[in-house]
Parts: C-alpha cells; structure tokens; sequence
C-alpha cells in the first residue's frame, strides 16, 4: 500500500514474514531517490517514499546485510576462481589494491576501499547480462562444493540452498560480497536505504516505513534494476 496525503494515512508497515525461500537481493532507496525515481517510472516505482526497515527474528532467522569487510572479499576471490573469473581482471586488482599493503599497490592499483568495492560490485553485476557465463561460474562452483565438502566451511550450506532455490542465478555469489547473519529469537536487524540486503530462512516481524520501493537485482523471477541498484549503494 502506497502512503497517501491524507492526515490519516498509516505512517509505517508491519508484517509478519515466514521465509521458506531467500527473497530477492535488493536495497530500498532514499527519501530524495525514491522521489526521482517515482518520477521517472511510476509505473515500476508506485509512491515517492523512503523504505527504512527493521526485522526482529521470532525464530533463528538467516538474512544477508551490508556489505563485508573489503578484506573478507579479498579472500573469497582467492578461494572461489569461479567468482574471480567472472569478476574479471581488473575488477580484482581493485579489490587487491585496495587491501594490499602500503607502498605495495601499483598506481593503477591503489584506490580506496569504498572505491575499489564500487568498481568491483559494478563489474560482477554487469556480468548478470551474460546468463550463459553467470551460469556456467555457478555450475563450476557447485561441482566443486559437491566433489570437496571441505571447501569454504562457513559458506557451503547457503551457497549451495540458494542455487537449489534459484539455479544459475547471478545472486548465488552474493554470500562472497554480503554479511551472512544468522539471528537469535529476539535479535533484530536495521536496514537502512541504499544498503543491499535479502531474507535467507526463518520468521520475523518486519516494521518499515509506509513504501513499496524494492530495487532487485538477483535471486528473483521479479524485475531486477541492476544499474539502479549498483548506483545507489552506500558501498560502506
């Protein structure tokens, strides 16, 4: 339900959400971005209202938020060839120059952290377009995590479920990019605009505020508006 002008209208959402299968890969934009974009496709983008949200887990609740340590990503492009090859070359020099040492990082190298993971997350989801090469690198990193249980522990469960749930989908490396949380009944989660996050598993109680603006750009049948999403990211 989009807000109205009415005095009246409701001035948030809740919901209660039992999460069976992740739900898209998406960020929700700012008050003054929501406005441009309700403009520019009313049709896609039905009100001109800021989505802030949070999520308060009722059961052991999974979900993706912000993005990692520039570090961590860093070190899945070491583990995952898949996902280095489908980054490109230069992409990863980013990343690599980003965290290399001082001094050690050529000129064309060196870059901010904020800087390098811009360059580099814009890079991989530009590849989305190439769906044969995005599903090939999937199929790649699945056969290696079924021949090799011992390969990366701390993500093969959720790697693996969410190539079940959407085969060969771009979004099924977002693990390598993205904080994969699992929360406590009780423990909540703020999502704040322009921060790229999904629901992985489980139940909560959702409050937000009164939107229906979603910026999706992997782990959806739903329309994706990747170039949308990877210039509004915070990238922090």
């Amino acid at each position: 339900m989009a807000p109205d002008s009415s005095s009246s209208a409701l001035p948030y959402l809740f919901k209660v959400l039992s999460v069976a299968k992740a739900l898209s890969i998406q960020a929700h934009p700012d008050k003054a971005l929501a406005g441009r974009l309700h403009a520019a496709r009313p049709d896609v983008y039905r009100d001109p209202n800021h989505k802030p949200e949070m999520a308060l887990a009722l059961t052991p609740f999974e979900a993706m938020c912000g993005f990692r340590d520039i570090s961590e990503i860093a070190s899945h492009l070491e583990q995952c060839p898949e996902l280095s090859e489908l980054l490109g070359a230069e992409a990863v020099a980013a990343i690599t120059g980003a965290t290399a040492p001082a001094g050690e990082a050529s000129a064309s190298e060196a870059a901010s952290p904020r800087s390098a993971l811009r360059t580099a997350f814009a890079s991989f989801m530009a590849r989305a377009e190439d769906e044969e090469a995005v599903s090939a690198a999937v199929a790649s990193l699945v056969s290696g995590l079924e021949a090799d249980e011992s390969r990366l522990p701390a993500l093969r469960g959720v790697l693996l479920r969410l190539n079940e749930q959407f085969p060969g989908d771009i979004g099924v490396f977002a693990p390598f990019w993205l904080n994969v949380l699992t929360l406590e009944p009780g423990q909540a989660i703020f999502l704040a605009a322009n921060e790229p996050h999904a629901y992985l598993s489980g139940d909560c109680v959702e409050c937000m505020a009164c939107s229906d603006n979603v910026v999706r750009a992997g782990l959806t049948p739903k329309l994706k508006d990747v170039s949308t999403l990877v210039a509004m990211l915070t990238y922090s």
